[in-house]
């Protein structure tokens, strides 16, 4: 069996996709199947289609060359377009080459919250005509997608698909890291990324404060715009230590996440299946407190993503969080054999034409 990886862009460390199709190749590769990636670029506007004709072509070439039995379709929706809007005409057909499409759905629309603005529900709608365009022209075999809502929202174009789990960014290290005592006099809490409000930190700050702990709260990795960072930092200034780490090496990090006693994610919960620092958070043991209020949207109720079980409820505190094991796990060995096991089922579809 052999897959051509799509993606747009082949830079690790700065895209999440290209981190997620690196590891998962590399997972598919050790267990037999042979695979290659092949990267796409990124179209911005204004659109050049003399240079993506070109583009285009020299894709098909070098698919016609490797000759995949099935190509899998790492989506983002940013691909054709960074506001995830473009006409159907601009999607390649790929089904000369091989009749068996895999489509992983990293992305769908926004806007489809209750608490939308007018604006963002008009550019989710243009976005959802986008990705139904899509799905017309390239006709999927399969489909894969991270989250329920995004199954929720594929099923309203039509189109089912199946849920497959996100991949922890970083590995789980091997090295020497201190055993986590929650009885210990002093709690570590690790951020980890980006920082988005608006957060419940004021509700954390009283649950906490209630525990007698000296309480640490780690930061690691880039912070785009540091203002939720900066106001969270001031309301904690006089109850506890702050540790900016910057970048880390991967081995680095892990040890720093086994170090730690708590993660905390300030992703809505509605979406954080899809995040690979939560999975990273899970990957090694940490119970995840999650900062931020819950989304609603239209007809999806988030109680249904079984994902939402493994994160600590805010209003739990502080009572559960020192009773609350680690169960560590190996989120590639999970997503890689459920991800193989799929495609062997799809190379057995006698595919002699595209699928309508």
């Amino acid at each position: 069996m052999k897959i051509a990886f799509i993606v747009s862009t082949i830079e690790l460390g700065i895209d999440g996709i290209a981190d997620y199709t690196n590891r998962l190749s590399g997972y598919c590769r050790e267990h037999g199947v042979e695979c290659r990636i092949f990267p796409f670029g990124k179209w911005k506007t204004p659109f050049d289609h003399r240079a993506y004709t070109t583009s285009v072509t020299s894709l098909k070439a070098d698919l016609s060359d490797y000759q995949p039995d099935i190509i899998s379709w790492q989506y983002d929706g940013n691909l054709f377009s960074p506001r995830r809007i473009y006409m159907r005409s601009v999607v390649p057909d790929f089904s000369e080459i091989t009749p068996r499409i895999h489509l992983m759905v990293h992305e769908t629309w926004e806007g489809s919250s209750f608490d939308s603005y007018l604006a963002k529900r008009v550019k989710g709608f243009l976005q959802q005509q986008s990705l139904a365009g899509f799905l017309q022209a390239v006709k999927p075999t399969m489909i894969h997608t991270t989250i329920g809502l995004y199954e929720n929202h594929l099923r309203r174009l039509g189109a089912e698909a199946r849920l497959l789990p996100m991949i922890s960014n970083i590995p789980r290290s091997n090295g020497v890291a201190r055993t986590v005592d929650h009885d210990s006099s002093d709690w570590n809490f690790v951020f980890f990324g980006g920082v988005y409000g608006p957060l419940r930190d004021g509700e954390l700050m009283e649950k906490l404060s209630k525990t007698g702990k000296d309480l640490v709260f780690h930061h690691v990795g880039r912070i785009p715009d540091r203002t939720v960072w900066q106001s969270f930092r001031s309301r904690f200034a006089t109850s506890a230590r702050f540790v900016e780490h910057g970048t880390l090496a991967v081995v680095e990090l892990s040890l720093l996440l086994q170090r730690c006693d708590f993660a905390i994610s300030t992703i809505p919960s509605v979406a954080i299946g899809k995040s690979t620092v939560f999975h990273a958070f899970r990957e090694h043991g940490l119970p995840v407190i999650n900062l931020r209020s819950k989304q609603f949207h239209r007809g999806y109720n988030e109680n249904e993503q079984e994902i939402t079980r493994s994160l600590v409820d805010l209003d739990h505190l502080p009572g559960i969080l020192a009773n609350l094991p680690r169960h560590p796990f190996n989120s590639l060995e999970i997503t890689g054999r459920e991800f193989v096991n799929a495609m062997e089922d799809l190379s057995k579809l006698a595919c002699s034409t595209k699928h309508s």
